[in-house]
């Protein structure tokens, strides 16, 4: 959104491709530090509680994916959405963080 008042940011293709490739890499490396995380206490909370093992590698599996999911989801609509908004001549900050976050939430659940 910075980038879009500063006048780094146009409404190009060229633009619209920079903004998502650096958005993908920067979800990509918090990822890469997340999902192991992730499927860490996926696995432990019901390797713990007795479960198989198997069923726990179920449980760390759809958590890591839920996440990754999730997280690039969040990351597209995050980066196109105030572009798409000043497209359209509306205000971007008004609308984007309210509906980012809607749309993380669905896409984790819907995961």
């Amino acid at each position: 959104m910075r980038s879009l008042v500063t006048g780094e940011v146009r409404v190009s293709r060229r633009d619209v491709l920079k903004v998502i490739a650096k958005e993908f890499i920067t979800t990509t490396l918090t990822l890469l530090m997340l999902a192991p995380l992730a499927f860490a206490i996926g696995f432990a909370i019901p390797f713990l509680s007795l479960r198989d093992m198997d069923y726990a590698l179920k449980i760390a599996t759809v958590v890591s994916t839920a996440l990754a999911v999730s997280c690039y989801v969040a990351d597209i609509v995050g980066a196109l959405l105030p572009i798409i908004l000043a497209k359209l001549r509306i205000d971007p900050a008004t609308a984007s963080a309210p509906v980012v976050t809607s749309v993380g939430d669905i896409t984790t659940v819907l995961t």
